[in-house]
């Protein structure tokens, strides 16, 4: 009876050792891509703005963190002669139907001079200690003068933490990849769903 429990508790903590140094992954769907038409020509001589994207009610900060990556990202691509992060807090209840947001927002980029404006939210937010980090961010892009939508995309990215039971790699373990590297993939991707083979990558690896 005592080798067969010491046998049962040795196949057991093979099973334990091989779930528990499962790696962490990153993944990224293909975005969903609802329209997508080039910009009317003056691009490189044009402004674009980019405002807080609406966020989930647990998360109220994530929003105006997503468009600040976005942000970042557009001064990279250098698509455009500026862009600029307007911090307009809570613009997005000011118009109630989705039409109204539009409105508003190509509204408030031609009273700053902009030519675009990017718009967005985010759809899904799960911040996970074991399953995983799950985001599914929206982002549309317009032009002021006519309230047209020149790129309008969905994307969903989830990092799924490794698990590993060594002392010295527990912590490191359960928090790879980290919510923040969702997100940033995630906006990396919506850029180049839109910009395409002019998409420049900024992701390491």
């Amino acid at each position: 009876m005592r080798i067969y429990k010491r046998k049962l508790l040795l196949f057991l903590c093979i099973l334990v050792t091989l779930w528990g140094c499962t790696p962490s992954f990153l993944y990224l769907s293909d975005p969903v891509i609802y329209v997508k038409k080039d910009l009317s020509g003056n691009g490189n001589s044009a402004k674009i703005i980019v405002f807080p994207f609406e966020s989930p009610s647990d998360y109220p900060g994530i929003g105006m963190y997503t468009a600040k990556l976005f942000y970042e990202r557009l001064l990279k691509q250098e698509e455009f002669r500026e862009v600029a992060y307007v911090q307009v807090p809570d613009w997005y209840e000011k118009g109630r139907s989705l039409t109204g947001k539009m409105e508003l927002a190509a509204e408030l980029g031609r009273d700053l001079q902009s030519e675009y404006v990017l718009i967005g939210s985010i759809d899904h937010c799960l911040v996970g200690h074991i399953t995983s980090n799950r985001v599914t961010v929206t982002a549309r892009l317009m032009e002021t003068a006519t309230g047209e939508t020149l790129y309008y995309a969905t994307e969903y990215g989830s990092g799924k933490p490794g698990r590993t039971f060594f002392p010295f790699d527990l912590e490191s373990g359960e928090a790879t990849p980290a919510t923040s590297s969702v997100f940033s993939a995630v906006v990396d991707k919506l850029v180049k769903g839109y910009f395409g083979r002019n998409y420049l990558s900024f992701i390491d690896g």
